[in-house]
């Protein structure tokens, strides 16, 4: 059965943010920051994503990719269905 754990996520998703700030991609933290806002926790992964695929432009987040990806599956899984 599952069970959604939306504190979960958010706690989650405010360490995925900070670790982008910690790792020089601060630009890409703070528009994820604003599409959370606006269009909640999904839209922002999504986004998150998207900037992932494309390349960061940090070595360490470039490194970090694959996890910072699971990461991001991880937090939707913690989300309730829509």
């Amino acid at each position: 059965m599952y069970h959604a754990r939306p504190e979960v996520a958010e706690e989650r998703f405010d360490q995925l943010v900070k670790f982008l700030e910690e790792h020089g991609e601060t630009g890409i933290a703070r528009q994820a920051q604003n599409v959370k806002e606006s269009g909640g926790i999904r839209e922002a992964l999504h986004f998150i994503t998207d900037k992932a695929a494309e390349g960061f432009s940090t070595t360490s987040c470039q490194e970090a990719t694959p996890l910072i990806l699971l990461t991001a599956i991880g937090i939707m899984q913690t989300l309730p269905p829509h």
